[in-house]
């Protein structure tokens, strides 16, 4: 039988913009070239830090094993393509004591020259291999990968990835029984709105009011506390056991009926700096002790209980007015009811936090995830799988990331993680039941697998009850930031169709069960998975409200929904029983749709597949009007627009046959439908007045009414796009100062994120573009050329795409992999004589550092940043 190779859609396109934790930021995808700092540099240079052989890692044995760089030619070999002839030449892939085969020394090679945060460290590896003699060449993958830096490494990457800002308040304090401190989140209280907390560098999110809950980035240090204390009072918070928020106000209440305890109690406040303490008026010997500072309040309660004295901390909390889940994480999920999280766009959302006043979902409602398989000891899955299919029987050995369960449990999340649990985030239909079943086994970055077995899975899922199957994967299609080749697409095997038949035909009892696919990650025509008239094919839109550039495109996408590919990815659950907020691609919009699909099915368990596709589509919300190339209501970027869960019950209850008729309460403009002009922020087209439709605009970070041309020239301050006017910064009075890596030219000076971004300006579709001598490769800037002679090595000469998977002319430098955090750090520590490294392994305690001390070694390593 024919194997097919396909591929996971879960783009990490989002570590381009990852801070330096990720080096290199890739994960096996194409990378663009920096704008500037990247690799190259002459043979010979890089990695003789100290110079010489050295002690030897553990064991002592490495400078015996990969040489000493005192002692290689001087007249090394120029190429990565060279030497890494010489050491597969000299069987460095099974003879080693570092074995390494031609492609991963090609690709560690390649990160050593091109990183963009270091220079080209690949000098020892080219002089070894520059050697006479196999005996000392076969050993020189040392230089590229040396084992004892693995340990040190994956520490160093989380650290990076795990934050601890809040680590030097909260070292030594003791939160009170019952609840922990939070790590990674701050309670700010101001009383004046003036700062922008959104734009300090470290904050990833901010939930605003006068108790701003700020949610710290993975950068985030000491200076985004102190400049967090520029806006006001930082108190402690804390969770609770059931993933509550609150923070202390700086005030506590003691229980004080004698005199010498109320004496005591205030003697002991006054020793923390806290103010008077005066008797309530209510309760027996209850004392209020004032304080501005949360700090001293919490170190004032550790003695006032060691004392013996009954005190509290007087504690904010959140109360609601309506329904919304306390799972800790959901603040985050943007793309459930997104209010300016952070940097992306408010109102881009599916509108599920107000579906879910109408269904969470039936426990009845089987949704099958057809996919890597999923971690089921997850928390977040606790009392809701069925059976699992397919399964092998050592499934939790297989565990790793980019193996079995990892793409497959983020995505279940997505679908139908637990609401109200006190966990993590939660899904779009979280009273839905799960039914596993991994497609086939994990090769690379995805799966081979027959077409038979393939089909063989549909049968199974529908044979076990699935109402509905996700399927987040599908066949390679091309590129998304560049052209390579038109890819024919090919006929649809039929055991696959049949099978796609019998879900449609025999599922649900006759009712059918539904199919959902990935639109696919290459910017270009759709697969023929996705292309069958009976899927529901699904296109990813970004936190600005634009298509995700590489979100692929075609006549059958059904919906659009949200996920990463502009500034924030998804946040769900991981294959470690933790969390990830970096899912994304057409992986993570698919089972967006699909656990609205199962809102639909609850609503109404009498619809059939083909109804469910019919109000779908029927019941999003158009965006984009200006770019989306909208056909009588039909864009093949978004089909019939973004998702809109709200609408999609209400139409499949049957309440409305009319969309118009039916929106969700945060859409329902009332009397002030229709008197939105230009600049002014909108949610839908409804808000708007005649000729003007309510835009994504990246360049401004709002939705907000454009007006449509017309038989006029657009006004001054406006640029013309496809047949409306669109503002500018400028002229919606919008310009401040400094710029943000954002996509957008804040300082109004004719230039986006100029000196802001580490790894190129954003480009989006509807901004200036990019500067001179720069190329925009679908949403970053990269360097231009009109021949692969204009690039430097390890980089080609390609035409370029846009967002929209168009293209023409336009050129740029596109290199085809780079390493990610581990690999890194593990070919920066590798590159560096064996007396430094040694230096950096005992520094890191072999990877039982803690973070503070793992910043500090790192810079033992030959980083520029």
């Amino acid at each position: 039988m024919k194997r097919n190779d396909v591929r996971l859609y879960s783009a990490a396109f989002t570590t381009m913009v990852a801070a330096a934790a990720c080096y290199a930021a890739g994960c096996g995808l194409e990378v663009l070239e920096p704008v500037a700092g990247a690799g190259g540099g002459s043979a010979g240079t890089g990695g003789s830090v100290g110079g010489g052989g050295g002690a030897g890692g553990q064991g002592g044995q490495v400078a015996a094993d990969r040489g000493d760089p005192a002692d290689f030619p001087t007249d090394c070999l120029e190429s990565c393509e060279d030497a890494c002839d010489a050491l597969e030449a000299c069987d460095g892939a099974s003879s080693s004591a570092y074995p390494m085969d031609k492609e991963e020394c090609l690709y560690r090679c390649g990160v050593a020259q091109d990183g963009w945060f270091w220079d080209d460290v690949s000098g020892n590896f080219r002089c070894c291999v520059a050697q006479t003699g196999c005996a000392q060449v076969k050993h020189c993958g040392g230089w590229l990968h040396h084992p004892d830096a693995d340990a040190s490494c994956d520490k160093i990457c989380s650290c990076f990835m795990g934050g601890g800002a809040l680590g030097v308040l909260i070292d030594g304090r003791q939160a009170p029984p019952g609840y922990q401190l939070a790590t990674d989140l701050v309670v700010v209280a101001s009383d004046h709105g003036s700062v922008d907390l959104a734009s300090i560098d470290g904050v990833k999110s901010v939930r605003p009011g006068h108790y701003a809950q700020v949610k710290l980035a993975r950068s985030a240090n000491a200076g985004t506390l102190a400049a967090l204390r520029q806006a006001g009072r930082l108190l402690p918070t804390f969770t609770d056991g059931s993933g509550r928020i609150s923070a202390a106000t700086g005030r506590i209440v003691v229980e004080a009926s004698r005199a010498v305890a109320k004496q005591r109690a205030a003697e002991l406040a006054a020793r923390h700096g806290m103010g008077t303490m005066r008797e309530l008026r209510y309760g027996k010997g209850l004392h209020l002790i004032d304080g501005s500072d949360g700090w001293q309040a919490l170190d004032a309660l550790a003695e006032l209980r060691a004392a013996g004295l009954d005190a509290e901390l007087d504690m904010l909390r959140e109360h609601r007015l309506r329904y919304l889940p306390d799972d800790p994480l959901f603040p985050e999920q943007w793309h459930l009811r997104n209010v300016g999280q952070g940097v992306s766009t408010a109102s881009v959302d599916g509108r599920v936090s107000e579906a879910w006043d109408l269904t969470m979902g039936d426990p009845q409602v089987i949704v099958g995830i057809n996919d890597s398989g999923i971690n089921l000891d997850h928390p977040d899955f606790a009392g809701k799988l069925e059976p699992p299919l397919n399964y092998p029987p050592n499934w939790k050995s297989e565990m790793q990331p980019g193996g079995f369960a990892d793409h497959g449990t983020s995505v279940a999340g997505v679908v139908a993680a637990l609401a109200d649990d006190s966990l993590g985030g939660v899904g779009v239909c979280p009273a839905c039941r799960i039914l596993p079943h991994p497609v086939g086994e994990i090769s690379g970055p995805g799966f081979q697998v027959t077409d038979q077995e393939v089909a063989d899975g549909f049968a199974d899922m529908v044979d076990a009850g699935a109402w509905v199957i996700n399927n987040s994967w599908g066949l390679g299609m091309g590129e998304a930031t560049y052209w390579d080749g038109d890819v024919e697409v090919p006929d649809l095997p039929a055991v696959v169709g049949a099978s796609f038949v019998y879900a449609e035909t025999t599922g649900r009892g006759g009712l059918g069960t539904v199919l959902v696919w990935a639109a696919g990650n290459d910017n270009t025509k759709l697969d023929y998975y996705a292309e069958y008239p009976t899927s529901v094919t699904v296109s990813a839109v970004g936190d600005l409200g634009l298509k995700s550039f590489y979100s692929s495109f075609g006549p059958n996408v059904t919906v659009g929904a949200p996920s990463n590919g502009m500034l924030t990815g998804i946040t769900t659950t991981y294959y470690d029983g933790g969390y990830t907020d970096s899912f994304g691609g057409t992986s993570s919009a698919a089972p967006f749709v699909t656990g609205v699909v199962g809102l639909m099915m609850s609503a109404n368990p009498n619809l059939t597949a083909a109804e469910v596709r019919t109000r779908l589509a029927a019941s999003a919300t158009q965006i984009d009007r200006v770019f989306g190339d909208y056909q009588t209501d039909h864009s093949v970027y978004y089909g019939g627009g973004l998702v809109n869960a709200y609408t999609a019950v209400q139409m499949a209850t049957g309440n409305c046959t009319d969309p118009a008729l039916c929106p969700a309460p945060s859409d329902d403009c009332g009397s002030q439908c229709g008197t939105k002009t230009i600049c002014d922020v909108c949610r839908t087209h409804a808000d708007c007045a005649t000729d003007h439709v309510c835009q994504a605009l990246p360049s401004l970070g709002r939705l907000v009414c454009v007006p449509a041309k017309g038989g006029s020239p657009c006004p001054f301050g406006t640029t013309e796009h496809n047949g409306y006017c669109l503002p500018t910064a400028d002229t919606c009075g919008l310009c401040v100062g400094g710029e943000e890596c954002n996509g957008r030219d804040d300082n109004c000076d004719g230039v986006v994120d100029e000196g802001a971004c580490d790894t190129g300006a954003w480009c989006f579709a509807d901004g200036l573009g990019c500067e001179s001598g720069l190329a925009c490769a679908a949403y970053r800037c990269i360097q231009s050329c009109d021949q692969d002679t204009d690039c430097e090595e390890g980089y080609g000469c390609e035409l370029l795409k846009d967002q929209y998977g168009n293209y023409g002319q336009v050129k740029g430098c596109i290199a085809s992999s780079s390493g990610g955090c581990s690999d890194g750090c593990g070919v920066l520590a590798s590159s560096v004589d064996d007396e430094t490294l040694q230096a950096f392994v005992d520094c890191m305690k072999d990877g039982e550092a803690d973070c503070n001390m793992a910043m500090a070694c790192m810079q033992l390593l030959p980083v520029t940043f």
